[in-house]
Parts: C-alpha cells; sequence; structure tokens
C-alpha cells in the first residue's frame, strides 16, 4: 500500500515540520517544549493547509452531511485539548 498520497495530499508534512519547528523555538528559547502547544500548532496547520478542501466537500455534500464532519472535527479538537499535561 502507497501511503505516500495521503501524506502528500493532507498536508500532513506540512503540519509534522511546523510541530517540529515549534519544538526548535522552545529549545533555542530554553523553555520545556510544551506538547499541548505543540498538538494546537500541528492541528491549526493541518485545518488552515485543507480548509479550501473543505468548503469544496461542503458545496459537493448535503447539509447533513457538513453537519455530522463539523461535530467530528469539533468532538476530535476538543479531545485532544482535553488532556492534562
Amino acid at each position: 500500500m502507497n501511503n505516500n498520497g495521503i501524506i502528500l495530499k493532507s498536508q500532513f508534512f506540512v503540519a509534522i515540520c511546523s510541530s517540529l519547528l515549534g519544538a526548535e523555538t522552545f529549545l533555542l528559547a530554553g523553555i520545556a517544549p510544551s506538547l499541548l502547544v505543540l498538538t494546537v500548532i500541528f492541528f491549526a496547520t493541518l485545518f488552515i493547509y485543507n480548509a479550501s478542501r473543505l468548503t469544496i466537500a461542503f458545496r459537493e455534500t448535503g447539509i447533513k452531511e457538513n453537519l455530522v464532519l463539523i461535530l467530528k472535527a469539533i468532538f476530535g479538537i476538543s479531545h485532544c485539548l482535553s488532556y492534562q499535561y
């Protein structure tokens, strides 16, 4: 199975790189890296780079499918941010 298409099309690689740059910034500043901040950087980058795909998907599907997608996204983000570090 070839996973290169998934990494390239989902901008997953860019999100990983932005998180690593955030970690490097923490290290250069002499501050311990915060996993919560790095997770937010990762998912924010992933969302921004894929926002155009979401708007295209919203036009092609009905309102019920869009609502389910939005609720899943909100649940996923809130689940990631609910961890106590």
